[in-house]
């Protein structure tokens, strides 16, 4: 599987009551167990109580097949980050992994967040986003939208002091939740001016959670459900992405290994 298609295969379009938006699968390896989530952000599932995803199954290019999944009890089930302000939650996948045989899909894993390799890049690196921009999505092949930018801060230094950097693309309603990757397929020059033809590089960034408006005061504002698109005059979008730090996601790490240290103790 190649990374174009790894990026389409891990993303499934959010669908709840209330909003439309992105999700991607993400398995957490803790000493030999193996623990599937559907990461999104909070405010994609923000007091919903139920979501459904659409997941391909293996199946002929030209004959392509898809199953629903409900996800029932949402606020319940899922794992919010320990920091209020991180707009991330994870939502227990393993019935769906069940037939993961069935099912064709990848997924991220902690290996995947690779901290050190992101602190080492350039200022300004391309990037693709891949999710349901406006809920957009190809329904027949159950297919993703993918965008382009490039980073418009540095996606390893904490702009304004928080675990987020900004990007150049334009956000819409439906990318919430959406993972941004860099992707070089045929080569690269590094921070340290050394160039490297032909190479491909592949590094999972962050999670997109809001564009950035500029209002009068110049806050940073999430995006509104898809439903619920808002107009202001106060309000000026310029093109910028939000997106949260790879690296947050391993809050859930820590949040799974106390539940099973907890369930241990408990027998």
């Amino acid at each position: 599987m190649n990374r174009i298609e790894k990026m389409t295969k891990s993303v499934v379009r959010i669908v709840t009551e209330k909003s439309i938006g992105t999700g991607f699968f993400f398995v957490f390896q803790i000493e030999g167990d193996i623990y599937p989530f559907i990461i999104t952000n909070k405010h994609v599932v923000e007091n919903c109580n139920s979501m459904q995803v659409v997941v391909s199954k293996k199946s002929e290019m030209d004959n392509p097949e898809a199953e629903i999944f409900q996800f029932d009890g949402i606020k319940s089930i899922k794992l919010d980050h320990s920091k209020h302000n991180v707009d991330l939650c994870a939502i227990p996948a393993i019935d769906l992994f069940k037939t993961y045989y069935e099912l064709d899909i990848s997924y991220l894993t902690q290996s995947d967040i690779r901290i050190n390799e992101i602190k080492d890049l350039n200022f300004v690196e391309d990037i693709l986003m891949v999710g349901y921009p406006r809920g957009v999505i190809d329904e027949y092949n159950n297919l993703p939208v993918f965008r382009k930018g490039i980073t418009a801060t540095h996606p390893g230094i904490k702009f304004n002091n928080q675990k987020i950097f900004l990007i150049d693309m334009t956000i819409t309603n439906g990318s919430s939740g959406s993972p941004v990757y860099l992707y070089n397929p045929n080569g690269y020059s590094d921070s340290k001016g050394n160039v490297y033809l032909g190479q491909e590089r592949f590094l999972f960034l962050g999670v997109n959670f809001a564009d950035n408006i500029m209002e009068t005061k110049g806050y940073i504002v999430k995006d509104e459900d898809i439903d619920k698109t808002a107009y202001g005059v106060s309000e000026i979008g310029i093109n910028l992405g939000v997106i949260i730090h790879a690296e947050e996601l391993l809050d859930f790490e820590e949040q799974i290994k106390n539940m099973e240290d907890s369930d241990e103790n408990k027998n």
